[in-house]
């Protein structure tokens, strides 16, 4: 009996992960007016933790970590402030906190009450963007002469640079539990690419056909599908951008999977508004766009979609087979 359910549960597994991996289109299964924050990392976590914030007029505010209804202060690095950006299902936390006098920011690894100086590559400061459940950590850090940011990955208590694309900066913005990275790098011919960060190696993801001249990695789920957004306009990793309405007629959102890049809106057949930025990927390949439409001169309307797969004919069919003969194997198993 137990290896009959096991077989089962496999099968049903196979067909999760598969289904999102040979998508060949995607529908809207939600959508809403302005601007949705959809949480793909819950908060409490699978671990039951969660980083909460309070403030007072006599200690100002004050980050703490949750679990089981107990509350721990998150303190510093010696200064006044620190940013907690991510927790593990382990109750790790990283971020960044600033050090004695506030003149810099490090990144910080926070564990069992203790807080842990992750250090720079060089430069002044640094900070912590994601912690795997395996203990890697992934960010940023100016290099030194703190003209240019790096992202690193850090293991075995150690700060690495991973490098750039032949330019001289490069920015993390995610990183999955199999400890790849993505983000954004000038390139050597200046131009601003999305990259992928896989055992070491740096992947150049391109850029959408046309005009278009500059691209970035938001989000990457686990099974190493990304999304990001590609520019008409030049862009430099190190200045973080925050796009106004009228100017997003200039972008559009990608999805990167099997060494193919593609505009999402290529990817949705129903009738919609133009897609024009990407939020986030997760593991079931679930995606959340931003699409803009221009109601007047000048007065622009946001909205906000959450896109499913849709797994294509011939996949269903070699999925369908596929779980047949496990469900088969598993009744004779079961029968001797």
């Amino acid at each position: 009996m137990r290896f009959y359910f096991t077989g089962l549960i496999a099968a049903a597994l196979i067909v999760f992960d598969l289904g999102s991996t040979f998508a060949a289109s995607y529908r809207i299964t939600a959508s809403y007016e302005g601007i949705l924050l959809k949480l793909m990392y819950p908060n409490p976590n699978a671990g039951g933790y969660a980083i909460g914030l309070t403030f007072s007029d006599t200690q100002g505010q004050q980050y703490y970590l949750e679990h089981n209804g107990t509350r721990t202060q998150i303190g510093t690095l010696g200064g006044t402030r620190t940013n907690p950006l991510f927790v593990n299902d382990y109750g790790k936390v990283v971020g960044s906190s600033s050090l004695a006098g506030d003149a810099a920011e490090h990144a910080f690894l926070f564990f069992d009450g203790s807080m842990t100086d992750l250090g720079t590559l060089g430069g002044k400061s640094s900070y912590a963007i994601r912690i795997n459940n395996g203990g890697l950590i992934a960010g940023n850090s100016y290099i030194a002469g703190d003209q240019s940011n790096h992202a690193f990955v850090y293991e075995n208590g150690s700060m690495n640079d991973i490098g750039t694309l032949g330019g001289n900066s490069s920015h993390a913005s995610d990183m999955n539990e199999n400890g790849q990275i993505v983000g954004s790098s000038l390139a050597s011919n200046g131009d601003c690419r999305a990259f992928l960060w896989n055992n070491g190696f740096m992947s150049d993801l391109g850029v959408l056909g046309g005009s278009y001249i500059s691209s970035e990695a938001i989000d990457i789920n686990s099974i190493g599908q990304v999304v990001g957004n590609c520019s008409l306009f030049p862009k430099n990793p190190d200045i973080p951008q925050l796009i106004p309405d009228s100017d997003w007629w200039a972008y559009r959102p990608f999805l990167y999977r099997n060494g193919t890049i593609t505009d999402i809106n290529d990817l949705v057949d129903e009738s919609h508004v133009p897609f024009r930025l990407v939020h986030s990927i997760d593991d079931s390949g679930q995606i959340v766009v931003y699409g803009s439409q221009m109601i007047d001169w000048g007065l622009y309307r946001t909205y906000s979609y959450v896109l499913t797969p849709v797994p294509e004919p011939s996949s269903i069919i070699i999925l369908a087979i596929g779980l047949a003969g496990i469900f088969s194997f598993c009744v004779r198993g079961k029968k001797s």
